[in-house]
């Protein structure tokens, strides 16, 4: 009831920010899911164990994050046509009117140009099959599926293989030297952040082999921009756990396995009040003012990722210090407190993205709206990093006990994922991740610049009609 409370909110961002939040919800819930199953069964297949050495454990971990990447650009790459028989320049650039108007079936539909009655700023109303005008408006619809095609796989397949990148780090973190102290730990993340770019270095020579396929440079540009926000998310996820893993480590002591477990009579009573603290030095950052420099995105969205860790890890300890202190009867680990914290960390995630979109609303008017926006944005889009974790969580120990019943419960597990994650993935893709791009480009459309374009482009597109139309007759005419 509360996301369709938010999702119809009287204030347009509201619904933006919403819809975001629940599309990064279900795609790190999947992302986690693919990882967990894949991974469980790969570590039974080739034998790896908790006997098998912490070195040997971190290279089998690193190339099995080599391999999501491998399968980020080849997945990507396919879902935008690169690598297959993709659409024609012509039709990226063909734009036709449709049906705007989200409560009918008949929403998207492309309309005949003789049904155009009135139109302006690339809006238009239409006559429908059923004799009743409808609103219209001039889009490309294959370049918006190849998007949002393009959009699901990169966005899935990158939090996949961000998690691997995160149990890649871990197994340094737990290496020799770097497990002595959280300083040490810190050492650790630096490297493997400079092992990630190096690795992204690499996909570089990938791209440029595809950039030789002749392809339209639309749709190059458009795998471009998906690999470069997918690499961002990556390292960002990946680089962020680690620096709250290493502050968790010198809080209590104990360093975190690489699912972030610690025994919890290991936690002091008070140590959500430093995470806490930490969220909110977490919280700030500036915006990039270009994007011409990777390094200061993945800065910038570290920061957002690493407030939305800090606040998942101080919402647990939260209630282990409760049930230390004997104020709460739910036991550390138990289903009931993983339901609970799920609920109560999806509510004030909720709450908190109301209260920034209010923060941002006060912010018209200011020079610095446009930075502290996209601050907002991506402050909340990393809400929903916590949202999916702290549920998967929790179907994740349902779904342990159902595959345990089983007589291979690795297997089995693996199955329910997989099957999980085909039933969600298309519906998702389908309806949540294109409520957000909705969105999205109605927040780029209201802007003066927008319909100025529009307009002069419609302006363009009569003269030449007219122009033809007056060629046609003059021809005519002298025949």
């Amino acid at each position: 009831m509360i996301i369709l409370y938010l999702v119809n909110w009287w204030d347009d961002d509201v619904r933006r920010y919403s819809w975001m939040v629940i599309s990064m919800t279900i795609s790190i819930f999947c992302a986690v899911l693919m990882y967990g199953g894949t991974t469980k069964l790969l570590q039974q297949c080739l034998g790896v164990g908790e006997e098998t050495a912490t070195w040997e454990k971190m290279l089998w971990a690193y190339a099995l994050f080599v391999s999501w990447l491998v399968i980020l650009q080849l997945a990507t790459a396919f879902a935008s046509g690169m690598l297959c028989c993709g659409v024609a320049s012509e039709e990226l650039e063909h734009e036709e009117w449709v049906v705007e108007n989200g409560l009918r079936a008949t929403h998207e539909t492309p309309l005949p140009e003789n049904q155009i009655r009135m139109r302006g700023w690339g809006l238009a109303i239409a006559m429908g099959e059923d004799g009743y005008p409808v609103f219209a408006k001039k889009r490309c619809l294959a370049k918006e599926r190849i998007d949002r095609r393009m959009r699901c796989w990169a966005t899935l397949i990158s939090h996949t293989a961000g998690f691997a990148a995160i149990s890649a780090g871990v197994m340094l973190q737990h290496l020799g030297p770097f497990e002595d102290n959280w300083g040490m730990g810190l050492l650790a993340t630096l490297l493997h952040w400079i092992v990630l770019v190096l690795l992204f270095r690499a996909t570089i020579l990938g791209t440029m082999c595809l950039e030789r396929m002749k392809k339209s440079e639309e749709l190059i540009e458009m795998y471009k921009e998906q690999i470069w926000d997918a690499e961002v998310d990556v390292c960002a996820l990946a680089v962020s756990s680690l620096i709250v893993q290493a502050v968790k480590f010198g809080i209590s002591g104990v360093l975190a396995d690489e699912e972030g477990r610690q025994p919890y009579q290991s936690i002091p009573g008070s140590a959500s009040g430093p995470l806490f603290l930490f969220v909110i030095g977490c919280a700030g950052g500036e915006e990039t003012p270009t994007l011409q420099s990777k390094l200061m995105e993945v800065t910038q969205t570290i920061f957002t990722m690493t407030f939305s860790w800090c606040s998942l890890y101080a919402a647990r300890w939260t209630a282990i210090a409760l049930y230390k202190l004997g104020i709460s009867p739910l036991k550390p680990g138990s289903m009931l407190i993983q339901v609970c914290l799920s609920v109560c960390v999806s509510m004030i995630a909720f709450a908190f993205t109301v209260f920034l979109d209010k923060v941002e609303d006060s912010a018209k008017g200011l020079e610095s709206r446009r930075h502290t926006g996209l601050l907002f944005k991506n402050v909340i889009s990393s809400i929903g990093l916590a949202v999916g974790l702290t549920w998967e969580k929790t179907f994740d120990r349902s779904l342990e006990v159902a595959a345990s019943r089983s007589t291979h419960p690795v297997l089995m597990e693996f199955v329910l994922s997989v099957f999980v994650v085909a039933l969600i993935v298309p519906a998702w893709r389908r309806y949540i991740l294109a409520k957000q791009i909705y969105y999205d480009e109605l927040k780029m459309d209201m802007t003066e610049e927008h319909f100025v374009r529009k307009e002069q482009q419609e302006q363009d597109a009569i003269l030449r009609l007219e122009h033809a139309r007056a060629g046609s007759c003059f021809f005519g005419g002298r025949g």
